[in-house]
């Protein structure tokens, strides 16, 4: 029943975010759209910044739940796009409040997940370390979540499949060059 609960508290913030902003729904609101009390929201979420950061962990294990083993990085990469357009106005109402931070750190992390599973698959059998894998996801990360900060602050105005398309093209074949030189570097072929 508690997972219950906080999911429906979740769901409630979730549903007043697609017509309000951030700074003006207050705990009564969400409490009265699950019919929960105030000591109930208190009891999982420390305030409404503190739902609002583990809203945006639920939506992001959520999503990566949700994908198949398997999936290719950039069909992963192009249905987390897909989520954040679907969702637009909760997400542009968080980004706008001046919670960026917290809807970025949160793309990093399902971005980091999805490069860090390629990277590892790509990898398998091969002489890289941990570290050289965790600076190849990273990098990768650092752009996708560059395209996706730009793509949020100009509003999301570009389409989703040409965007993702871009920085495919753009990036293809980058992940194993960068294995291969991280091998080499492993190897000590490189200085």
């Amino acid at each position: 029943m508690a997972r219950n609960t906080k999911t429906a508290i979740i769901h409630s913030f979730l549903k007043l975010m697609q017509k309000k902003k951030p700074e003006d729904i207050n705990i009564k609101d969400i409490t009265d759209g699950c019919d929960v009390n105030r000591k109930t929201f208190y009891y999982y979420f420390a305030d409404i910044e503190d739902l609002m950061e583990q809203t945006l962990d639920y939506e992001v294990k959520t999503f990566y739940s949700a994908l198949p083993k398997g999936t290719a990085t950039s069909d992963a990469v192009a249905g987390f796009f897909k989520i954040i357009k679907q969702n637009e106005d909760i997400f542009l109402h968080i980004y706008n409040s001046g919670k960026n931070h917290l809807v970025e750190k949160h793309i990093h992390s399902i971005i980091y997940s999805v490069f860090r599973n390629n990277v590892n698959s790509l990898s398998e059998g091969r002489n890289i370390s941990d570290l050289q894998k965790d600076k190849v996801a990273s990098a990768f990360t650092f752009i996708a979540t560059g395209f996706i900060s730009k793509w949020v602050d100009e509003g999301m105005q570009e389409d989703v499949d040409s965007l993702v398309g871009s920085l495919h093209a753009m990036l293809f074949g980058a992940d194993k060059l960068m294995l291969n030189n991280a091998e080499s570097l492993n190897n000590n072929l490189i200085i």
